[in-house]
């Protein structure tokens, strides 16, 4: 079984020619109507264009943005198509996101979405937490992602664990290990005092979007990869949806040396 790296963006427009309406879009129409009513989004426009986004996708996976022609599609399993079983997955995924989507606007958190790979596909955390900062993974400034085309294009990366067992080594960090040209006591006294600077009242919590703008702002000039990988496993179940900023910094360097795992793979892949 070959390996390949699981990158497989693009930025190409297809332009389609019209089509004619389907025989049953008065029964696509009716289901719609039921569902918006059943949601009753705030963004109806939004809510609406994931709705037949996924519902396209259910119906025809090649409905789906494609790579510009002539572009190979690389697959951890060697294979540069889509396969039924990967189709069967890529559904399934849908389908649990789905249920996870209290408010139907097609977006889940990122820690909502690790829950379901750990929970649902037999997935181990460090394998979720990989295809979760994987570069396919776009997650918004709120943390949350679009799952209708993650389901797509992670079904290739989960099919891949799910076949292979393979996973990541527990962090066994070495006396003199540095990320980023600095040790665990240079990460901690390079952010906490950042952090501190934005909790006005010393209540040892700030807001995620301060947790997230310090990373992004940072001097360490963390890579995308590590400032998903950051905000996926902060722990936001403290009151107001905060971040106790402190325990995030004691485990901030263990987890830039599991992102430098997750960039090792993809460079052996």
């Amino acid at each position: 079984m070959s390996q390949s790296t699981f990158r497989e963006r693009t930025l190409a427009t297809r332009y389609q020619q019209r089509q004619q309406l389907p025989q049953n879009f008065p029964d696509v129409l009716k289901e719609y109507a039921r569902e918006v009513l059943r949601a009753q989004p705030s963004d109806i426009l939004s809510w609406s264009a994931e709705y037949f986004k996924a519902l396209a996708l259910e119906a025809d996976p090649s409905a789906a943005p494609r790579e510009p022609s002539g572009a190979p599609r690389r697959s951890p399993m060697g294979s540069p198509d889509a396969d039924p079983e990967r189709e069967e997955l890529m559904h399934a995924m849908l389908a649990a996101f789905r249920q996870n989507d209290g408010n139907g606007d097609g977006r889940l958190y990122s820690r909502i979405m690790k829950r379901v790979l750990t929970q649902d596909f037999d997935l181990s955390p460090k394998q979720a937490l990989y295809i979760l900062t994987s570069e396919y993974a776009e997650v918004s400034e709120d943390d949350t992602l679009e799952y209708a085309n993650f389901a797509r294009e992670a079904s290739l990366a989960v099919q891949f664990f799910q076949k292979s067992r393979q996973d990541f080594s527990e962090v066994n960090e070495d006396e003199g290990q540095l990320v980023h040209g600095m040790s665990r006591t240079d990460i901690v006294q390079e952010f906490l005092p950042q952090f501190r600077r934005l909790d006005t009242q010393s209540t040892g919590l700030i807001s995620f979007s301060d947790y997230r703008y310090i990373l992004t702002t940072a001097a360490v000039n963390l890579t995308n990869r590590e400032i998903r990988l950051l905000c996926v496993e902060c722990d936001r179940s403290h009151p107001n949806d905060k971040i106790a900023y402190e325990l995030e910094v004691n485990e901030m360097f263990s987890r830039l040396v599991l992102g430098e795992q997750f960039e090792q793979f993809d460079k052996d892949l």
